[in-house]
Order: C-alpha cells, then structure tokens, then sequence
C-alpha cells in the first residue's frame, strides 16, 4: 500500500520525538548522507532526514551519558585513592609516634640503668675505702720488726679489699652492659612488631583500595552495557515510528517477466504437468 504524503502539520502530529526537529534534521541530512546503521535503501528522503538527523540525537545522548560516565567514575576512583592515602598518612603518623614511644622508653630505661649503675659503683667504691679505712694502725712505740709486720698486712689486706672492689665493679659493668643491650633488644622487636603491623594495615588499605577500584569500573561497564542496550531499543523503536508514520517512497508497479508465468502464460513446467496429467487421465 503506497502512504500518501503527509503536510508538515500532519507529519508533526503524526510523528513526534525529542530527538526530531524537521528543520534541523533536513540540514542534518545534507551534511550527512552516508551514514551506517539500519538499511535506508527503502526509505524516501524524508524518511532518511528524519532517520539520520534522529540518530545523530540519540548518538550524541549516548556519548553524553557516556561522558558523564566517565568523568563520575574518574572522580568516584580519585575519590578513593584520596581516601587511600589519607589513611596510609594516618597509619605512617601512628607508626612514627609508635617508634618515637619506644625509643623515648627505651631512652628513659637505659637513664635509669646508667643512674642505678652509677650509685652502686660510688657503693662499692665507698666500701672499699671504708674497709681500708678501717685497717689497723702502726703504733708508734712497735719496733721495727712489728712495724714491717704490721705494714705487710695491711697491704696485703689492702691489695685483697682492692681486689674485690675491683670484681664487684668489673660484674656492675657486665649486668650493666647486658642489661642494656637486653633494652636495645627489646626495643628493637616492639619497632619490629609495630613496622610489621603497619605493614599489615597498609596492605589492607591497598587491597580493599584495588577491591574498591575493581567495583568502580564493574559498575561502569553494566552501565555502558545498559546504555548500549537502551541505545539500541530507541534507536529501534525510532526507526519504526519513522517508518511508520513518515511517508515512504512509492510501490513501483512490477513488470511482467516473459516465459516465467505472468498473466495468461503458463511456465514450461507447468505446461509440462498438465499435458502428462492429461495423458494419465486419457488412459483411464
């Protein structure tokens, strides 16, 4: 059935889109009249300006939306990684005041040590010079022999108090060395431990940032694929209305083809059916 051509208000009546206008979409055409897409060979003129310019507004909504896309995950995922370091800055600054913590104990353990040290040392210096202090003195009126005794003993007694002060000073600094290195140590396994926590947190912070990232562009692509899809419905459902409500080009009348069965001739084969039909019925 051939449409007949519709006035332009008839047209604007029959055919109504947010992505038509009739002006625009025939200056459109003139610019563009090779696109790709679904067939218009069988469209007439005013069906292809409408298509074409029609197409072109929803491509455009599409790259748009796109667009917007883009730019929301690339702020949503910029977002994220600010976030990421921020609390990577936040755990670095509890790491430092962790360190800080421990070295100042550590600091304040060893002022301790080396002050407990320092009184025992002066204890036991002033034990050996009261144990000297206390040794016997030579009386005027001995002789000579008894002096030289007397002098023999309390160097002897003196070397061995001496002696002794010097042991008990020498084990001070062993204890004291030790426990200062036992400090040290300690020390150096809580920095450990809170490096290694530290650590732990960051690649927490890492993952879940990776994991977050991951869900970011997951969500953009179901979302580019709903918008291809919907893309392709309204351009579908575009095409239709087009097709259906624009005037079409005109049915050509078909032209009869000779030998092939068009009007008041019968093909060779059908020719041939009937006269053996004939045949077949005269024999009965």
């Amino acid at each position: 059935m051939v449409r007949v051509s519709l006035t332009k208000e008839e047209f604007m009546h029959a055919y109504a889109s947010q992505y038509y206008d009739p002006v625009k979409a025939h200056e459109y055409y003139e610019r563009t009249k090779k696109l790709k897409g679904r067939s218009t060979s069988g469209m007439s003129d005013k069906q292809k300006e409408a298509w074409n310019y029609v197409k072109e507004g929803v491509m455009t909504e599409k790259r748009q939306k796109t667009e917007e896309i883009n730019t929301s995950s690339s702020i949503e995922i910029e977002e994220l990684r600010n976030e990421a370091n921020v609390i990577r800055e936040r755990i670095a600054e509890k790491l430092r005041t962790w360190l800080e913590e421990i070295s100042d104990q550590s600091s304040s353990k060893k002022k301790t040590l080396s002050k407990t040290s320092q009184k025992e040392r002066e204890a036991i210096q002033a034990e050996r010079q009261r144990k000297i202090d206390a040794l016997p003195a030579i009386p005027r009126t001995a002789s000579l022999a008894q002096k030289e005794r007397l002098r023999a003993s309390n160097d002897q007694k003196r070397a061995s108090i001496n002696a002794e002060a010097k042991e008990k000073l020498a084990k001070l600094t062993d204890s004291t060395s030790e426990k200062r290195s036992d400090i040290s140590e300690e020390a150096s396994g809580e920095k450990s431990g809170v490096r290694d926590s530290a650590s732990q947190e960051r690649k927490v912070v890492v993952q879940n940032l990776k994991t977050a990232i991951s869900s970011v562009r997951e969500k953009v692509k179901e979302i580019k694929e709903a918008l291809n899809t919907s893309t392709e419905e309204t351009l579908d459902r575009e095409y239709e209305n087009i097709m259906a409500n624009i005037a079409g080009k005109p049915a050509k009348a078909k032209k009869a083809k000779k030998g092939k069965g068009s009007s008041g001739d019968v093909s060779a084969k059908e020719k041939f059916i009937a006269d053996n039909l004939a045949k077949l019925k005269s024999k009965r």
